[in-house]
């Protein structure tokens, strides 16, 4: 560390005697508005609007994985109609928290610890809802198809469905977009997840772990890793 000289001290002491003073209310907002400006590319979407979009893909890829499974996966009994519309909650509320949560350039963003609750809190809700619904399916069901079947499905659905959402929310979080990140592969793996839980009517808990629910912190990791390359500016 340097010492301080008699020059510092004397520099220092004429910045204390100079009336600094802070901004005014419209300096600042012109600050803001110059140093975000970058954060928002031409034509960019408002949040509501990136929310659509999410819900729109994420409906997409539920459609996209069922009929991956051919006939045997469309819904039609009791237990596939539950997780069909249980499915259809997920998009929404996939929409609704990256609607809120990776706001486009603001600094009104929630806080780290809030949007990784968030994140925990909807693979939690999924995963006790898979097996709620297999613990009540009335019996023992079986799947055609092996874990590796399902969880390469749901992997390239996720896949596809999180590099959209990266690509919608592309450059508009400077602050945490490992947070955003991980946050968007959770609501993609979940939503793929769904679309598997479809299809496949399993009880196994292996099926289950392997096939349908290892896709949720494989993405979310994944999320993580690359966001950088897409959320920030």
């Amino acid at each position: 560390m340097m010492k301080p000289t008699p020059d510092s001290d004397h520099l220092e002491a004429l910045l204390a005697e100079l009336p600094l003073e802070s901004p005014s209310a419209d300096t600042s907002a012109t600050i803001r508005q110059t140093v975000m400006a970058d954060l928002r590319p031409a034509g960019s979407r408002s949040a509501a609007g990136r929310a659509g979009l999410v819900m729109l893909t994420g409906a997409l890829g539920v459609v996209g994985v069922v009929a991956s499974y051919g006939r045997p996966g469309l819904p039609g009994s009791h237990q596939q109609m539950t997780a069909a519309v249980v499915s259809g909650l997920m998009v929404v509320l996939a929409g609704l928290a990256l609607g809120g949560a990776v706001s486009p350039g603001t600094t009104g963003l929630p806080s780290r610890r809030s949007r990784g609750v968030l994140v925990a809190g909807l693979v939690a809700a999924w995963t006790l809802f898979v097996f709620i619904n297999a613990a009540t399916s009335g019996g023992e069901h079986g799947c055609p198809n092996s874990p590796l079947s399902c969880v390469l499905r749901s992997l390239a659905a996720g896949a596809l469905i999180g590099g959209a959402w990266l690509w919608l929310w592309r450059r508009t979080d400077p602050w945490t977009p490992r947070v955003g990140g991980a946050l968007i592969g959770a609501c993609a793996g979940c939503i793929a997840s769904a679309g598997v839980g479809v299809a496949c009517l399993t009880t196994a808990t292996q099926h289950l772990v392997i096939g349908h629910l290892l896709v949720v912190p494989v993405l979310a990791i994944a999320g993580a890793l690359v966001a950088r390359r897409f959320l920030a500016p």
